[in-house]
């Protein structure tokens, strides 16, 4: 799912919604007030990476750029992160291990009382 190929079919059903529906999905920037410039100590050198003297209108997130960036590859991460945090190995255990205790089948549940125990324990 996070990939730029999956990431465009959604862009391409999204534009499409979008004009069945009349919404704007344009991104909307403030206008500069000075023009940028390529910093002098810079000047003499071959750069690899962008400076502010290159950012013009072409170079600002427009549309699929911006959307792709800012919105969806930070939702993909954040709801994997969130199941490999839910769905860990721990977790898992621990969840199979309470499933035993409900189910009276005490010799599958040690993990979970013996982790009931160390918290009780502490207190």
């Amino acid at each position: 799912m996070r990939t730029d190929k999956s990431f465009s079919e959604l862009w391409l059903k999204t534009i499409q919604f979008c004009e069945t529906n009349d919404i704007s999905i344009e991104v909307s920037h403030p206008i500069t007030k000075r023009k940028r410039t390529q910093p002098t100590n810079l000047m003499n050198f071959h750069l690899e990476t962008t400076t502010s003297a290159n950012f013009d209108e072409q170079d600002q997130d427009v549309s699929e750029a911006y959307w792709r960036r800012t919105v969806y590859f930070p939702i993909i991460d954040t709801i994997i992160n969130n199941l490999k945090f839910r769905f860990s190995t721990e977790n898992l255990h621990m969840a199979k291990a309470i499933d035993s205790f409900m189910d009276t089948d005490f010799e599958k549940s040690q993990y979970f009382e013996k982790k009931l125990l160390l918290k009780c324990n502490e207190y």
